[in-house]
């Protein structure tokens, strides 16, 4: 199985990422073990391979998800050190995966042998007489490693060139196909072989006989284009991000010194495939910087440029890489990447790298000429400091959080948060298709939003129970009355921690009380913040729900349902199913203050779909056909359909009485630049949903009509 999307698997723990490449790419246990244990490569190999062996260095080896190359699927083995690395490979990936991904291509697997060839008389004669002689020198090479030969490979050319003072000297360059090897022993022998039948020839001296890393014949490159659209960052449209990245790009192809750090990018992804392969990534990085200065001048690797509302990226590069010889018949683990990875040839592989290389690029440009890379590298940098300071199993994840939301990523402030108490974040929710209709049976898609709430809990000095305090300031207690104070108490029951003393605070960046799910939020980061502490596993939906329950009385299940799968959900009676989507979906929201409750607008429908049944019968009709158009065009990846169908689902719910004029005309200032907007939730005032268009004069026209907006992604699972 070849399918390299795996959804929220940075999230799982490594045991359980080992029963997927178990499942996945059939692996046995000792093979797992095997990666497990640094690929045991054992002292006694170790010494033969390298001088004064004193022991063996590990470096952790992780999955570049989500590649399409070519329309196949490849899950890429990546052995680096170096946090964020991976993520943005994937990330990119995932990004382009709706796309048709990378296409690629490398050049056949032709390599230089230098021979430098010194005082020789007649610089012009010698090299007539070496062109004449071209033919039995090339077969003389042949028979020199006759194995090469034999797989239709070995010595092709031989170019002649000439250097004057102060250092005169020709250099004999010997073109040799090395198939799928990387070719550097079986090209150097070539070389040494030759020699004395050159300096027979010329009359000259031979001194140096030795490859060249600079393998400008064995190119590879690859490319990609995108829309504009899908490049939305939060804050940021997708066009201004594009443009941004583009101007990001040209900085480094007129500066070397800008160019040094881009390209050093650029190998951090192929470095880290070339070691996890087999491959010699020193001679792979002298060729590429070598390569990047051929006009004189040290430049990009890569090129980026926008056409007809597409951002479109390529690189070019020699990559001299095998797929049999030097180090993979002796390293066991290099059997099992190739095996997550199967390779047909050389060129295959330097393909993948390529595009690889050109994924890690567009990930830092992005983040660049978006959030700026400090801010990505410090989320993954967080893990880090949080091993560092004594974190282990789930506290990583929870430390790491509260030093990105305290912006001190510092092994200090992570052994503080370690010792004073608990935080937990969970995501807001926002249906996408079908709210209300899916009381009276038809489906609903819902999806976790990139919004949230966030709980961090200490021990409390003033007792038992819970002491919360709110975003304005003000405290609520488990003793007080109102329905946050029961749901505290509810939260307590479920937990069993009546008799301890927790002071928590809630913060985040959520909207309350508009439709986003702030309500199933606020349950699942309080149960998940109580688990954490819990001596035994607790389950965090039963909690969830019964605090649900004090807020809504009878939930449906979808909002906490959605926000604890983290990605898109299809909701059918009571049923869910998750959606597989190809890439998270960049979209914007508005909110303005609701008239009425849930449930108030929810009886209101049902009444007037009791006076008028023969009306409503086919609205729910129609409101099922556009669910589920909604659900095939998302786990497609055809975000083309999905403003259509917004409009279309907002049509039924306004035929249904569920908006109101100021949604209307929030609905309607999107459709007017492009995108197609729908109320989601319950109505009544709450929460628009646009997709599609230029979302940055979406929200600007929204805060202009009086409601706040922001940007959000979904299905980030």
């Amino acid at each position: 199985m070849r399918d390299s999307r795996i959804p929220g698997f940075y999230r799982l723990d490594p045991q359980a990422r080992r029963l997927i490449l178990a499942e996945r790419f059939g692996l046995r246990e000792a093979d797992l073990d095997l990666l497990a244990h640094g690929g045991a490569l054992s002292l006694d190999v170790a010494d033969k391979m390298v001088e004064n062996c004193i022991g063996v260095f590990g470096l952790p080896i992780g999955l570049g998800l989500n590649f399409t190359i070519n329309g196949r699927d490849y899950a890429v083995p990546m052995a680096v050190e170096e946090p964020s690395i991976i993520a943005a490979v994937s990330n990119v990936a995932r990004l382009l995966r709706p796309y048709g991904g990378f296409t690629a291509e490398a050049d056949p697997s032709l390599m230089i042998a230098q021979i430098q060839l010194l005082d020789v008389v007649d610089m012009d004669a010698a090299a007539v007489v070496l062109q004449q002689n071209k033919a039995a020198l090339l077969a003389h090479a042949d028979e020199i490693h006759p194995n090469m030969a034999r797989r239709g490979a070995g010595a092709r050319d031989l170019e002649i060139r000439r250097f004057g003072p102060p250092y005169p000297m020709m250099v004999l360059h010997l073109i040799v196909d090395c198939a799928d090897a990387m070719g550097a022993n079986a090209v150097n022998a070539m070389a040494e072989g030759l020699a004395p039948e050159i300096e027979r020839l010329t009359g000259g001296r031979v001194n140096l006989r030795i490859l060249s890393n600079l393998a400008d014949k064995r190119l590879a490159r690859a490319r990609f284009n995108v829309p504009e659209a899908a490049l939305c960052r939060a804050g940021m449209a997708g066009e201004a991000v594009a443009a941004q990245l583009v101007e990001a790009y040209q900085f480094a192809a007129v500066d070397p010194y800008r160019a040094a750090t881009h390209n050093k990018g650029i190998m951090n992804g192929i470095d880290a495939v070339a070691i996890a392969t087999g491959n010699d990534w020193r001679g792979i990085e002298a060729g590429a910087h070598a390569y990047a200065a051929r006009e004189g001048r040290y430049s990009s690797l890569t090129r980026f440029w926008r056409a007809s509302g597409q951002l479109h990226g390529e690189i070019e590069l020699p990559l001299a890489v095998g797929t049999v010889g030097g180090s993979t018949r002796v390293h066991a683990a290099l059997a099992l990447t190739r095996q997550i990875m199967p390779i047909d040839d050389a060129r295959e592989l330097a393909g993948v790298m390529a595009a690889v290389g050109l994924a890690q690029n567009t990930g830092a440009l992005l983040a660049l000429a978006s959030e700026g890379i400090q801010r990505g590298h410090m989320r993954l940098h967080a893990r880090s400091v949080a091993l560092a300071a004594g974190a282990e199993g789930v506290e990583v994840e929870r430390v790491a959080a509260e030093l990105i939301r305290r912006g001190a990523v510092k092994v200090d402030v992570a052994a503080e948060i370690l010792g004073a108490g608990v935080m937990a974040w969970a995501s807001g929710k926002v249906i996408l298709f079908g709210e209300h209709a899916v009381v009276y049976g038809a489906p609903a898609i819902a999806g976790a939003l990139s919004l949230g709430l966030h709980f961090e809990a200490r021990p409390c000095q003033e007792g038992p129970g819970l002491r919360l305090r709110l975003p304005d300031g003000a405290v609520v207690t488990s003793s007080d009355a109102g329905p946050i104070a029961e749901a505290l108490r509810a939260a307590l029951r479920w937990s069993g921690r009546a008799a301890a003393g927790l002071s928590l605070t809630l913060s985040g960046d959520l909207p309350l009380g508009v439709g986003l799910g702030s309500s199933a939020a606020f349950a699942v980061a309080l149960c998940r913040t109580l688990a954490a502490s819990a001596p035994t596993p607790l389950p965090i939906e039963v909690g969830a729900e019964a605090i649900e329950r004090v807020f809504h009385g009878q939930p449906s299940g979808l909002d906490h349902q959605t926000i604890l799968s983290g990605g898109l959900l299809h909701f059918e009676a009571g049923q869910a199913r998750p959606l597989k989507l190809a890439a998270p979906l960049e979209v914007a929201l508005a909110w303005i203050p609701r008239q009425g409750q849930t449930r108030d607008l929810v009886e209101g429908l049902r009444a007037r779909r009791a006076t008028h049944p023969e009306v409503f019968a086919p609205l729910l009709a129609t409101f099922r056909a556009v669910a589920e158009a909604g659900a095939r065009a998302l786990e497609a990846g055809d975000t083309g359909a999905l403003p259509t169908l917004f409009d279309l689902n907002h049509g039924l719910l306004s035929a249904c009485g569920v908006s109101t004029a100021k949604i209307e005309a929030l609905v309607y200032a999107a459709r007017a630049r492009g995108a197609g907007a729908k109320l989601t939730g319950a109505g009544g005032g709450g929460a628009v949903i646009a997709i599609g268009g230029a979302l940055a004069p979406i929200v600007e026209a929204w805060r202009a009509l009086g409601a706040e907006a922001a940007y959000a992604q979904l299905g980030l699972a």
